[in-house]
């Protein structure tokens, strides 16, 4: 199963149609976009679950990151509505990178707190 997780992983991260999110002068890239999400969930549960792990890494990492509090923030928020919400995100924003949806959910759900300390100007 891990060797199984990790080709897949690899596989994500050589995918050819990285795309890029410029802020700041900070390029990002993102090798998981609406389109290889969407193509993913529709598949038998195993495929899917390397990209799930991934938007959970990036949820903690920005929460981590930023010192937002995102799972525990308003009523609580379980791995699979967030995996529901990014599933809904792609459809309605089909040429949109999952990082966007990621960060979407995280401000629903903190309030827009994330965003605000993300923006926020140094003191």
């Amino acid at each position: 199963m891990l060797r199984r997780t990790a080709f897949i992983v690899g596989t994500i991260l050589l995918y050819p149609g990285i795309s890029g999110a410029e802020a700041e002068g900070i390029i990002v890239k993102s090798p998981v976009d609406c389109a290889l999400w969407a193509d993913a969930r529709k598949r038998p549960a195993p495929s899917a679950i390397a990209l799930e792990h991934y938007v959970t890494g990036l949820v903690n990492g920005l929460a981590l990151g930023s010192g937002t509090e995102f799972w525990r923030a308003k009523s609580g928020i379980s791995k699979e509505q967030v995996y529901y919400y990014i599933d809904t995100y792609c459809q309605k924003n089909p040429l949109e990178g999952v990082l966007s949806g990621v960060i979407a959910v995280i401000n629903e759900q903190t309030n827009n707190a994330y965003s605000r300390r993300v923006n926020a100007q140094p003191d």
